[in-house]
């Protein structure tokens, strides 16, 4: 498990460390029963990337995590992003999600998902956008390897996610019959070795047999996202494995590489440069309290995926934070907003407040355990 540490930026401030008698009767026209509810599971495509206009195709493109939810009418088909591309080739500067209608399903991989794609190096763009299709498929209708892509990758609980799982286990044979066979010795690859590129992940789904001694035999690739390196040593993982005597058939096992070495989020200038004209709040601001170092963006965790935001407010003669907004958030708005959240959960002793404070800037850096780079200024 990944230990998280926010680190609070602190190159000139001190550490940041809610008619009485019966009610009249309304009588309200008859509701229109609520649509069906069907599971369905869905991905999501990327479509082309444009900036300025012209088409621009990545290097390396990193497709979201699919998930099961239910089917409304008035879904919207595409969720769009706005971005920037550096002088690396790495997206930044990416924007919260665009779509119309209500959306009934989480979306919350697409914008780490984008981070992690890579376009060719040394041509500055801007004014880019990419729109992620949903294709939806019913759970049972749904090919076998989205479904198992779906539930090997790191994903939050999805509402579907039950009838998911129950096809998963109506596909593997008589092994579920009566509970999956005891483990008596389970088998990992060594993921170290097994190349990914940062903020991506891998899978495999292994299906096997179990002869009545307990060893696997028959073991094969069902379906994966053609990591040959995990191919090959999730089935050596399997046939070292061992279960409780008794034949089965048609067993399955996922395994998944998710690349563990943070991306670093890029540099911003000093937060000194983005102090407003007007601001009555010293440079040394004032310590904020009550601020959580468990706050970094889950989405982003699971794809290890750092980010930084510069973050104004004003404070009020007894401590209160008001008026905080986000000036800089990188590589994904996502961060701005965590950290204007994180933020308005904090107050500044009555004392430093004084008489209010108007332009207090302060710099927070998502950074994940382990990970010193792009440190605060």
């Amino acid at each position: 498990m990944i230990a998280l540490l926010m680190l609070l930026s602190l190159a000139d401030t001190r550490n940041i460390v809610l008619q009485t008698g019966p009610a009249p009767v309304i009588r309200a026209p008859a509701a229109t029963p609520p649509p069906p509810r069907n599971a369905v599971l869905v991905d999501f495509v990327p479509a082309e990337v444009r900036c300025d206009g012209g088409v621009v195709t990545p290097r390396l493109s990193v497709r979201p995590v699919p998930v099961a939810a239910y089917a409304r009418p008035d879904r919207p088909m595409r969720v769009t992003f706005d971005f920037r591309i550096d002088e690396t080739g790495r997206p930044l500067s990416i924007g919260l999600p665009k779509h119309d209608g209500h959306l009934y399903l989480d979306i919350s991989d697409l914008a780490p998902a984008l981070a992690a794609w890579r376009f060719a190096p040394g041509a500055v763009r801007s004014g880019c956008s990419i729109g992620f299709v949903l294709e939806t498929t019913p759970v049972d209708a749904a090919p076998a390897a989205l479904m198992h892509r779906a539930l090997a990758l790191p994903h939050s609980t999805q509402p579907a996610e039950a009838a998911l799982r129950a096809r998963a286990r109506r596909e593997d044979g008589d092994c579920a019959r009566s509970g999956y066979p005891a483990l008596r010795r389970r088998t990992y690859p060594d993921f170290d070795r097994i190349p990914e590129a940062p903020g991506s992940s891998s899978y495999a789904m292994v299906g096997f047999d179990i002869a009545a001694s307990g060893k696997p035999r028959n073991v094969r690739i069902r379906s994966s996202d053609g990591n040959a390196a995990l191919d090959r040593a999730a089935i050596r993982a399997v046939r070292d494995s061992r279960f409780v005597p008794g034949a089965r058939k048609g067993c399955s096992y996922p395994y998944h590489r998710r690349q563990n070495q943070p991306m670093p989020a890029p540099v911003l200038p000093p937060k000194a440069s983005f102090r407003p004209a007007n601001a009555s709040c010293p440079i040394a601001a004032p310590r904020i309290e009550q601020l959580s170092r468990d706050d970094f963006p889950a989405p982003f965790v699971r794809r290890s995926i750092e980010g930084i935001a510069i973050i104004a407010y004003d404070v009020a003669p007894w401590g209160a934070i008001g008026n905080i907004r986000v000036l800089a958030a990188e590589p994904a708005a996502a961060f701005g907003e965590q950290a204007k959240w994180v933020v308005a959960r904090g107050a500044v002793p009555a004392s430093e407040a004084g008489t209010g404070l108007v332009g207090c800037v302060t710099r927070i850096a998502f950074q994940l355990s382990g990970n010193d780079g792009n440190a605060p200024d």
